[in-house]
């Protein structure tokens, strides 16, 4: 764990990156197509997945029908007991668990475990 959060394991991951990339760029590692044997042909277009129309309307309709149909203080007793959990350092598995059959979103989960554990933020390298 110290070594995430003093930021020597980034560090070296950007460091063996940061060497590669001069390597590839200097030729001693070699690409297929991109610095070995490169092509004229111009590259095929990239498909870029779009939603159909109406899928988010949908899925908020879908939403809000099920915390509307959801036992909603069942929900709050789940939630509330994956809080303690998480504040405890408890083992948190039998918890979201009961989240999933109580119909928690994945964002009420997401929420939970963002104010117990906030987010992480890899260390600033320069």
């Amino acid at each position: 764990m110290s070594a995430i959060e003093s930021g020597r394991l980034h560090r070296k991951i950007s460091s063996y990156f940061t060497n590669q990339q001069k390597e590839i760029e200097k030729g001693d590692i070699g690409i297929v197509a991109y610095n070995r044997y490169p092509s004229d042909a111009t590259p095929p277009p990239i498909n870029v997945f779009r939603y159909p129309e109406g899928v988010e309307g949908r899925q908020r309709e879908r939403l809000a029908r099920l915390r509307q149909s959801r036992d909603n203080q069942r929900v709050e007793v789940a939630l509330t007991a994956l809080k303690e959990a998480c504040r405890k350092g408890e083992n948190i598995l039998p918890f979201s668990v009961a989240c999933a059959r109580a119909r928690c979103t994945e964002g009420e989960l997401f929420k939970v475990f963002k104010e117990a554990f906030g987010l992480w933020k890899p260390p600033a390298l320069w």
